[in-house]
């Protein structure tokens, strides 16, 4: 009774902290690790955050639906280039150049998003100014213009901060950049509940790492609020709200002196440069009868090692001290007792599945799905197939009707009808309609005979170019055939049709849900979807 007595008279003061400005609920979330474990599980989720600045941190990352504002009303929205502030009162060896771009996740460069950015920085004392030290923003607190207003917190004169803040727009291309000082590592606040917690009774620490906050807005985007991480800070493996990743700790490298856009407004060089790329969602605006056909099953992440330069290792998770590679064990295909079937379709995964349609010369219709498929060539578009013949020797269905029509139709298997796709590759007599027995739908194509299956939203019609018969190694007799075939035409449904910013049409992922085909009876749909450019060579 005592117990659950305590627990309200703590969530009972937790609400009497709050007020317009500071809210202490969101400090207890974020400081027990709810806030930071939501994001992790629903990353692409829409949510609705609080204000930027009732605590001024956030872990990463975090969207809403639509944005407040587009520019904080505490930021000053600047010309890129511009420093975020008054920086002559800051030590000339903290000077710092971030530079960056805001692309979506299907490659382009977004031109007008809006970079809000803020930080915690280190005013130089009076025994490194050599007289008294500049004022700070937030009163020389050691903590965030939010932190300080309306509140009792006790002067820091040992770790006096400024609050940095400002706004930037992206260029044509993309791109953004600014001047800046070297952030510091600030403490949240600590005279409330949360602080009598995790002080008094956790023993915990109420620190952030040194971090450049930002929130980034452009139209028809999700709104991301992230975080560019010291990797030289104090507390990144002990964030007091849990907000690091590995992949928003950046380096502060040293500037090359001659680079000419790492320059304050007073022509002094930067002594640190930052590069922070940023990747932004699109908003999903389906009707809300589409909301089951256009249903997002997949995660837009950043690449695994965002961090990587060209000639840095990467070791396999199996690597061991003193022996990097570890050991591989060899097959030879023609000594492998059963053969090498069970390798190839365990090893080569994920494969497209080409679910094909066929029409033999008699009328007779077939439909079965092939893992030993995908597109070749572009121009013209071409796509393979490989057709292995049947136990004893003869060949599919599939086969002979390609053969003698030279024509078929290849539909890509999503998640809403891979059951009765599947259902088709059973062992079926020659002139059965598998179409119908799985109770999928036939609808006319255009330039071919055989239908396409109306449960696709993606669909090729497809004409013979060549065949390539693969003989057994033992026997001498053959074992399969290679179908090369060129698309005369594609049907790509309404609901799945996108473009580029150029106009070109393109099949979007969200609501196309496709399956791919792994080893043994295993399936699998899309998972993590992450972008990586091509390399530049000059």
């Amino acid at each position: 009774m005592d117990e659950w007595i305590k627990g309200l008279e703590f969530l009972t003061e937790t609400g009497q902290k709050c007020n317009d400005i500071r809210q202490e609920f969101v400090l207890l979330s974020d400081t027990l690790g709810a806030t930071s474990l939501i994001d992790l599980l629903h990353p692409h989720t829409p949510s609705s955050t609080p204000p930027l600045d009732n605590n001024d941190h956030d872990p990463q990352p975090q969207r809403t639906e639509v944005p407040p504002a587009l520019v904080d009303p505490g930021s000053p929205l600047r010309k890129n280039g511009e420093p975020i502030a008054d920086l002559s009162p800051f030590s000339a060896r903290d000077l710092t150049f971030v530079k960056g771009s805001v692309k979506s996740v299907t490659g382009e460069q977004i031109k007008g998003a809006v970079v809000n950015v803020w930080q915690c920085a280190k005013v130089p004392s009076s025994t490194e100014t050599g007289g008294s030290p500049p004022a700070s923003p937030s009163g020389n607190s050691g903590l965030m213009r939010s932190q300080t207003q309306n509140t009792n917190v006790p002067v820091a004169a040992a770790n006096t901060c400024a609050d940095l803040r400002a706004s930037y727009e992206t260029e044509e291309d993309g791109s953004y950049w600014f001047n800046t000082v070297r952030p510091c590592a600030y403490k949240v606040p600590s005279d409330g509940p949360v602080g009598r917690l995790l002080n008094g009774y956790l023993g915990k620490h109420m620190y952030c790492p040194a971090r450049i906050q930002l929130t980034v807005a452009a139209e028809g985007y999700h709104t991301l609020t992230t975080n560019i991480f010291d990797a030289d800070s104090n507390y990144l493996t002990s964030d007091v709200v849990f907000g690091v990743r590995p992949n928003l700790i950046a380096h502060w490298n040293p500037t090359s002196p001659t680079s000419p856009s790492s320059t304050t407004t007073d022509s002094t060089i930067a002594k640190y440069t930052v590069q922070f790329d940023i990747t932004l969602t699109p908003v999903s605006q389906p009707d809300a009868t589409d909301n089951a056909f256009l249903g997002i099953e997949y995660q837009t992440t950043e690449n695994p090692h965002p961090n990587w330069r060209p000639g840095m290792a990467q070791f396999a998770p199996w690597s061991a001290i003193g022996d990097p590679f570890g050991q591989w064990v060899g097959f030879d295909p023609n000594n492998m007792e059963g053969g090498a079937y069970s390798l190839c379709i365990s090893a080569v995964v994920p494969r497209p599945i080409g679910f094909v349609a066929s029409v033999g010369e008699d009328g007779s219709h077939n439909l079965s799905p092939f893992s030993y498929f995908n597109i070749v060539a572009h121009n013209p578009p071409m796509v393979v197939l490989g057709i292995c013949r049947k136990p004893d020797g003869s060949k599919k269905d599939t086969m002979l009707n390609i053969e003698q029509t030279k024509e078929w139709t290849v539909n890509i298997i999503s998640e809403w009808f891979v059951e009765a796709a599947n259902h088709t590759c059973g062992n079926f007599a020659r002139g059965v309609n598998e179409m119908k027995e799985s109770g999928l739908h036939a609808i006319p194509s255009v330039n071919v005979k055989p239908p396409r299956v109306s449960e696709a939203g993606v669909q090729m019609e497809c004409v013979l170019k060549q065949l390539y018969e693969v003989d057994d190694n033992k026997t001498g007799k053959p074992s399969s055939c290679v179908v090369l075939g060129e698309v005369v035409r594609f049907h790509v449904h309404e609901k799945l049709l996108g473009s580029t910013p150029t106009g070109k049409p393109v099949v979007k992922l969200e609501g196309y849900r496709p399956v791919s085909r792994l080893g043994g009876n295993s399936y699998s749909t899309l998972g993590r979807v992450f972008d990586l450019a091509r390399p530049v060579v000059s």
